[in-house]
């Protein structure tokens, strides 16, 4: 059984993996009694470096979240930085975007959650079997969650506020990026 290390090595860098890779290729290989060549695997690797360090790659990979890990040759890193911290920008807004909206999706839940609750209080108001201590108790609680629903309100106010600018900012991003 063999391997074709050059392709190995060239596929490895193509995604963004270190050449460190090949020690999980050699203990892997070593149970099946392959002796991975290393000299093939490194020329691969090091043309396969070539495909990844590029300013669109940087771009993409920062993007859906990678985490560069100094692999790109001296030679080729200022182009990839160049389009990885221009991905890394919108990743993080994007990223921070989606958190506030799932935010938002949690409090408008919560909102309807009160809401029901409340209605449901105010129909026990009218129960005939309710004394007058256990009506105002009732009146308490939806005292209660109404102050709860204004607060709500007040963060679903400012939640929006952030996520209007957060979808701005992306938008700004977007169009000034040479990448895509």
């Amino acid at each position: 059984m063999t391997a074709d290390w050059h392709s190995i090595g060239y596929e490895d860098a193509a995604r963004g993996e270190a050449s460190t890779r090949m020690t999980a290729h050699r203990e892997a290989c070593a149970k099946h009694g392959i002796t991975p060549e290393i000299r093939k695997y490194k020329r691969g690797h090091e043309e396969g470096l070539v495909v990844f360090c590029t300013g669109s790659s940087g771009y993409n990979r920062a993007q859906s979240g990678y985490q560069y890990q100094g692999i790109c040759p001296q030679a080729l890193e200022a182009d990839f930085l160049e389009g990885y911290k221009a991905g890394r920008e919108i990743y993080l807004v994007r990223t921070e975007v989606e958190r506030l909206e799932s935010r938002q999706n949690s409090l408008e839940q919560e909102q309807e959650r009160i809401k029901t609750e409340i209605k449901e209080k105010e129909a026990e108001l009218f129960d005939s079997d309710k004394t007058e201590r256990q009506r105002r108790k009732i009146y308490q609680d939806i005292s209660l969650l109404n102050e709860r629903q204004g607060s709500l309100l007040q963060e679903r106010d400012e939640l929006i506020r952030k996520l209007s600018e957060g979808e701005a900012e992306l938008r700004k991003l977007h169009s000034r990026s040479n990448y895509f």
